[in-house]
């Protein structure tokens, strides 16, 4: 049978709260989800999150971050500095846009 994680760490917590240990309740996870099952460092991290009152067995949302940096607005930044000095390094380019050395190549 398949288990999300987030079944997963409802099953963590109702373990949690009957008061198991965390190797055994990786144990029960092994058996009732085999290859899915969470592995034994998320277990200990879920349970430790619960036993200090954690309520919600989802993950919390994370900031919103930009997936590429490699915007219009970048790559005509990139293009001005090599138009008006075709001897510009990569080093120039990275320090005039805070690009990263990655991003500019």
């Amino acid at each position: 049978m398949e288990f999300s994680q987030e079944e997963q760490h409802a099953i963590i917590k109702f373990f949690c709260a009957k008061g198991e240990n965390c190797v055994n309740i990786h144990r029960e996870l092994v058996l009732v989800c085999g290859d899915s099952a969470l592995d034994y460092s998320n277990v200990n991290r879920w349970m430790a999150k619960f036993k200090k009152e954690r309520v919600s067995s989802t993950d919390l949302p994370r900031p919103e971050r930009p997936y590429s940096s490699c915007t219009d607005a970048n790559k005509e930044r990139v293009e001005n500095l090599i138009l008006s000095d075709c001897r510009v390094t990569v080093e120039d380019i990275c320090a005039h846009t805070g690009l990263t050395h990655g991003t500019v190549m």
